[in-house]
């Protein structure tokens, strides 16, 4: 798409200028979870095995439950925008009362259309950890998440993710797209960059 709209603004003699915007971090996913592990660094393999160990072995019913009906995301939204704004500062500052009712709306309208997956990660019940993604079909794009301070230890934020990627793996999807931002745990996830340019198109004077 950016070479083909590059090429007709310039030969219909527009000025195009052009600019790495951001980055994608994504995932190819192979056929299984075990390929997927072997498939990352040694480090990262070993501290995801080691902190999902942890998590599952801390003494707690741990329990991740894949929302996906209207009524149940709808019914779950209190409990993720908790978890969102409650997990770090520069999350609660952009979760302002407009922003959770346009999160409230899109999770809503886009549930009635089957496209979006709410893993909920619980602890002895509690809610722990949540991550919201939407499904397009061989894609699942993690769009934002949250978790409970109390279990950060368990690195629940992290492990939360990795049981999306394993999840997305048992349910044949062939990537997962971090979307934008270069934030640490999508690298440690495995994911690679994809590049995000903006195109601008200027008509002649």
């Amino acid at each position: 798409v950016l070479a083909s709209v590059r090429e007709l603004a310039q030969a219909s003699g527009c000025q195009v200028t052009e600019e790495l915007e951001a980055v994608a971090p994504r995932v190819i996913l192979p056929a299984t979870y075990d390929e997927y592990l072997a498939s990352l660094n040694r480090k990262d393999r070993h501290e995801l095995r080691r902190k999902t160990r942890r998590l599952f072995e801390s003494g707690g019913n741990v329990e991740l439950t894949v929302l996906s009906e209207r009524d149940e995301v709808v019914g779950a939204m209190d409990v993720f925008l908790e978890l969102h704004t409650g997990s770090r500062m520069d999350k609660t500052n952009f979760m302002t009362d407009g922003m959770a009712s346009f999160f409230r709306r899109m999770a809503s309208a886009l549930a009635a259309e089957g496209l979006v997956r709410l893993f909920l990660l619980h602890i002895n019940t509690r809610p722990a950890a949540a991550v919201l993604c939407f499904d397009a079909g061989s894609s699942l794009y993690l769009y934002n998440s949250g978790y409970d301070p109390a279990y950060a230890g368990l690195s629940v934020g992290l492990v939360s993710k990795a049981l999306c990627l394993r999840w997305a793996i048992e349910n044949g999807k062939k990537t997962i797209d971090f979307l934008r931002g270069n934030e640490a745990y999508k690298y440690d996830l495995g994911a690679v960059d994809q590049q995000i340019y903006r195109l601008q198109v200027r008509r002649p004077a």
